[in-house]
């Protein structure tokens, strides 16, 4: 019967042991491929955010990678930019999308997502990954097995989970008053009540304008424009913040104003169709240029 058991629990034991050891293995190969990430030896520039970022065009920009992925917190593009900015010393600005929702605590939402966390899972430092493993909002099964695709396909592919690209958001929803209103509610809003700021953007915000200091790098911040309504709709709260935190280290900022018409929004007003993602890539690129 002891044999049994014991026989029993080394069938138990050794799948286990096997899934932690690859696990192992492609958090120290993922690591390296990002410590050694590079980019063309021409690329001067980055474009780095979240979702509204993504729709910059590296076709139309000259000697520059967008970088930026859907749902990206400053906490990860921080993360990002460092290996970056270390592999990659022939980059000389990078342009960060920044704008009223950039500090709203709905970011920390997606912070914590199983989805999310896996893109930036092995570039993350190992402390990070142990408080990140331990939270109670996390899905540990989702997250160690997104990671562990995400990591295999890291190791095939060329694209990498943590380095984002160019992409236009289509939808076939039809925009309303009612469609950005659910936005605003979503982004500003924990049901009727108006959101915190998120602690964890203000501070990684700060530390990536240090970093770039840090590696003689131009930060510019990129503000992509919004619906009519839903810019009127937009809390003076965080209007202000974002504002204060811009004046306080003294940003540049590119505007974008007056660009866009309101039909070239998606349907939630706060993303924008390919006809104004065209518009914006130009005017980004004579700037470049």
């Amino acid at each position: 019967m002891k044999i049994f058991l014991i026989k029993i629990g080394y069938f138990i034991l050794f799948p286990i042991v096997l899934f932690l050891f690859l696990f192992v293995l492609l958090s120290v190969t993922n690591k390296y491929i990002a410590k050694t990430y590079q980019l063309n030896s021409e690329t001067e520039n980055v474009i780095i955010g979240d979702s509204r970022t993504q729709i910059f065009q590296d076709k139309k920009l000259r000697k520059t990678k967008n970088v930026a992925l859907g749902s990206e917190s400053y906490f990860y593009s921080y993360y990002k930019l460092k290996f970056l900015l270390k592999n990659n010393r022939q980059l000389k600005t990078v342009f960060l999308g920044a704008s009223n929702h950039s500090f709203s605590d709905y970011f920390d939402e997606y912070i914590y997502e199983a989805d999310v966390i896996s893109n930036y899972f092995y570039i993350l430092p190992l402390s990070k990954q142990l408080s990140i493993l331990i939270h109670p909002a996390i899905n540990k099964i989702q997250l160690i097995k997104k990671s562990t695709i995400k990591g295999f396909d890291n190791l095939i592919y060329s694209e990498k989970s943590f380095i984002g690209k160019s992409y236009i958001h289509t939808t076939n929803k039809e925009l309303t008053e009612n469609t950005i209103k659910d936005r605003i509610d979503f982004v500003y809003y924990n049901k009727t009540i108006l959101r915190e700021f998120s602690s964890l953007n203000k501070e990684y915000f700060e530390k990536i304008i240090l970093l770039c200091r840090e590696y003689k790098i131009n930060l510019i911040l990129l503000n992509t424009p919004t619906h009519s309504l839903y810019s009127s709709l937009i809390p003076n709260k965080f209007r202000a913040e974002y504002e204060k935190v811009v004046n306080r280290n003294s940003l540049e900022v590119i505007t974008f104003d007056n660009l866009l018409e309101d039909s070239m929004f998606l349907p939630d007003g706060d993303h924008i169709n390919k006809i104004g993602a065209e518009i914006l890539s130009e005017t980004l690129s004579k700037r470049i240029n």
